[in-house]
């Protein structure tokens, strides 16, 4: 009896013109579907029936359907269908994940600037903890990206963007924790304040590890301001200050009263209330506290300062018209020259009222 026991175990080569299994390229779009793309393509309203019916139950054939047909006319339906494609770049089933990358990548180059907004609420979607991680960082390269082709846009949105992307910093996964540093960097250098740009790298530094947050503050309490603070600014600097204002611990009085004149000198160069209004919520709380609680004379002085301050930006921010407000009027303009659509045209009048949305706020 012949034994196989301690016989080199060599493999067959593969056959002349095959490639290995592993070496498979995925698959392209199924030939259906490329003959479907040539009968609509080019046709705005043909491509936007064919991508409502296909859709409608999204597979890979959809995905593929959409890398076909996708140009700068149908960007309404791209948005749309935008989450589905995010979500699907993490599947497990192959084809459908090779499909909705090949889409993601015939979309993303004929989006406009203007549509970034629009786009954001789908990628902080997909860059959530219960996606897959492919999904996720797609979502995150994709916000990287952004904020070199639309870095208007993007430095308007970063009081959403960035609590949005602090907790994939310390995701476990390391593809995403490395993602969502490089997005976070090239967020914050959309601030635009040459005051807070020198000590950019300890702020996402900070970011990311959290035991640096003294030496950061410190480093930001050197700093002299001088020109105007915006809601870019404090989206970048806000989430370091709450941070230090929690502090525990050996130390944490003199942070904590570093942190409060921090807050202080920057308060007295906000120009516009609005810019500071999403941020009132997340500072006020914690610096009344501290000047009802603090011990130290001194630490207590300038966080009632601080306090005082920032509650002239609230009285200022109550006077002026909300989001809600503002989108309401721009509805009701939109609404009234443009009237009533269904179907397609409704997809395409909600796109222009979101830009519209965007633009105003």
């Amino acid at each position: 009896m012949s034994s196989s026991i301690g016989k080199p175990n060599v493999s067959k080569p593969a056959p002349a013109g095959k490639k290995p299994a592993g070496d498979k390229k995925p698959a392209g779009p199924p030939a259906a579907v490329v003959a479907e793309a040539k009968q609509v393509k080019g046709d705005a309203p043909k491509a936007a029936a064919a991508l409502a019916k296909a859709f409608a139950a999204p597979d890979d054939a959809a995905f593929w359907l959409l890398s076909e047909v996708a140009d700068a006319k149908l960007a309404p339906w791209i948005l749309a269908n935008y989450a589905a494609v995010l979500e699907a770049c993490g599947s497990k089933k192959g084809p459908v994940k090779a499909a909705a990358r090949a889409a993601l990548a015939a979309c993303v180059p004929v989006l406009p600037a203007e549509a970034a907004p629009l786009e954001l609420p789908c990628l902080f979607k997909a860059m959530a903890v219960e996606q897959q991680w492919p999904a996720r960082v797609a979502a995150l390269e994709r916000l990287t990206a952004l904020c070199s082709l639309a870095p208007k846009q993007v430095a308007a949105c970063l009081p959403g963007v960035v609590p949005e992307v602090t907790p994939c910093l310390w995701d476990t996964k390391k593809e995403v924790a490395a993602a969502a540093k490089a997005a976070m960097t090239a967020c914050f250098g959309l601030c635009g304040n040459r005051d807070v740009e020198p000590v950019l790298p300890k702020l996402i530094s900070a970011a990311v590890r959290p035991k640096e947050v003294p030496e950061c503050v410190h480093s930001l309490a050197a700093t002299t301001f001088v020109q105007s603070v915006d809601a870019p600014t404090l989206a970048v600097v806000v989430p370091l200050l709450s941070r230090a204002l929690g502090e525990r611990g050996a130390g944490a009085t003199a942070l904590k009263r570093q942190a409060a004149l921090i807050i202080c000198n920057m308060s007295k160069l906000v120009d516009d209330a609005r810019d500071a209004a999403p941020f009132l919520p997340k500072l006020l709380p914690g610096l009344v506290k501290l000047a009802d609680e603090m011990s130290d004379p001194e630490a207590r002085e300038v966080c009632e300062r601080s306090v005082e301050l920032m509650k002239r930006l609230e009285a200022k921010c109550s006077g002026l018209a909300k989001g809600a407000e503002v989108e309401t009027k721009v509805a009701e303009a939109f609404n009234g020259k443009v009237g009533a659509a269904a179907g397609d045209a409704a997809v395409a009048k909600a796109y222009v009222l979101d830009v519209c949305n965007a633009l105003a706020s």
